[in-house]
């Protein structure tokens, strides 16, 4: 008997192409999952520098004396904690970080900690939302100082 020469492949070789083929593209298709989730925490952590640069611009153009009164104790999740200069903040808040987004401002004077000079507030923001079933914070401190004109 003689043997032809075929040209092509055969029915195993062809499914074993198709295996690999598809096995390439699954763990590609995996690649750009887990990279649009790293976007989307990254636009996350934007989105709350940006909001807790946002009240430190309220807090600083705010008359020294109103900063403790007005921004102590604020607490997004506690609507009866939030003033009306407060208020447009902890809405951008909760719409651009969702029913988990949360903002709190503490404000420590002198007369609280000693080592705080007379004259100066410590503020600290801190918004945190959550990621996956992880609670991530962003903390913002920094100091006011009661400027005499």
């Amino acid at each position: 008997m003689h043997q032809q020469n075929r040209a092509g492949f055969t029915l195993v070789e062809l499914l074993l192409a198709l295996m690999m083929t598809s096995v390439g593209i699954m763990a590609m298709a995996r690649v750009f999952v887990v990279a649009n989730q790293h976007a989307a925490y990254a636009k996350e952590e934007t989105v709350a520098t940006l909001l807790a640069q946002e009240i430190r611009e309220k807090i600083m153009s705010a008359n020294f004396t109103d900063i403790y009164p007005v921004f102590n104790g604020i607490d997004t999740n506690i609507p009866g904690s939030i003033p009306a200069t407060a208020a447009v903040w902890a809405q951008n808040l909760h719409t651009r970080l969702g029913p988990t987004g949360r903002g709190t401002i503490t404000v420590t004077t002198q007369t609280q900690d000693h080592h705080i000079p007379n004259g100066i507030v410590a503020v600290l923001v801190t918004i945190s939302w959550k990621e996956r079933t992880n609670t991530v914070s962003l903390p913002l401190h920094f100091d006011v100082a009661k400027i005499e004109i």
